[in-house]
């Protein structure tokens, strides 16, 4: 059985790929899996894939019809067999310590999960800025926490992470989610774990490009990315006050901004009533629960 398995959902980035496989496969550790999921992809993808299989042993290549990046995700999850599972983006790069270093952190300190930092780059590959993260072991209740930070301070994504394979037990992405679906999964992580430990180091670099997978902006966009908040919220309601309180603040505060972003881009305003609606109701109720002050119930239910 390997150490760790990588899972990359692959997908139109033929000319990234194999600087993000070379990358992987020059971590500091051999016991290792590569996943490469060929989602369809209309370009070269699938040979690449294919063609770095026949070169190294550690590399699982499947191909399949388009199904999105979740779906992907998840039949990487199937065969994985690692201790530990990673997951990359196919136009990103790992630094070759980064692998080696989060797996002894998270064992050192008996944690299910390990964090680094994140790094940024141009299209490319020139550096952009760091991210580092606090360094420390956090316990679960911060992990929960940290998910209605405004900043999330160890960010709402699954790739600058390692999860033990107890982390995500009989865990998948939801693959009807559109857009927030890693900060769904990586709840569903926290709730799994005692603990995890943050590495300040950046060992994770996002390119920055204009052909990525970002979904272009539009009004129902931004309305299923509050159904994705408005998800996590839900989730908090089990929690105590102080958790609550927290994630009252981010949805609204999360509320508010999406509308803003609707009526400055000029998109379908059918949308704003319904969000408005939305908006009025969790205030009322996290008011009537104790969760809101009176002063920030008026104000978002006013200002709509």
């Amino acid at each position: 059985m390997p150490r760790l398995s990588v899972i990359v959902p692959v997908y139109n980035v033929e000319a990234y790929l194999p600087a993000c496989i070379d990358s992987i496969l020059k971590q500091t550790i051999d016991d290792l899996e590569v996943i490469l999921i060929d989602d369809g992809s209309p370009d070269r993808c699938g040979k690449i894939c294919d063609t770095y299989a026949e070169r190294d042993r550690r590399i699982k290549v499947i191909h399949q019809s388009n199904h999105g990046v979740s779906n992907a995700r998840n039949a990487g999850l199937r065969i994985s067999r690692g201790d530990y599972i990673g997951f990359v983006d196919p136009d990103d790069l790992v630094d070759p310590e980064m692998f080696e270093a989060m797996m002894n952190a998270a064992e050192a300190e008996g944690a299910q999960i390990a964090i680094c930092g994140f790094a940024y780059c141009s299209e490319d590959g020139e550096p952009v800025r760091t991210e580092p993260v606090p360094k420390g072991v956090v316990s679960q209740r911060e992990l929960i926490l940290s998910i209605y930070g405004m900043p999330n301070i160890y960010h709402g994504s699954m790739c600058n992470k390692i999860f033990s394979r107890e982390a995500l037990k009989d865990l998948s992405y939801d693959e009807s989610v559109a857009v927030g679906e890693d900060w769904l999964l990586l709840y569903d992580c926290y709730e799994h774990s005692e603990k995890a430990v943050a590495l300040q180091e950046c060992y994770y670099t996002v390119r920055i490009r204009s052909g990525s997978a970002t979904r272009k902006a539009s009004a129902e966009l931004y309305m299923k990315k509050l159904e994705t908040y408005s998800r996590l919220y839900r989730c908090s309601l089990r929690k105590d006050k102080e958790i609550r309180r927290k994630a009252t603040a981010k949805i609204l505060d999360a509320f508010t901004a999406n509308k803003e972003a609707i009526i400055r881009e000029d998109y379908d305003r059918k949308c704003l009533s319904r969000l408005n609606r939305r908006k009025r109701r969790i205030a009322v109720t996290a008011f009537l629960r104790g969760d809101l002050s009176f002063k920030r119930m008026v104000f978002h239910v006013i200002r709509g």
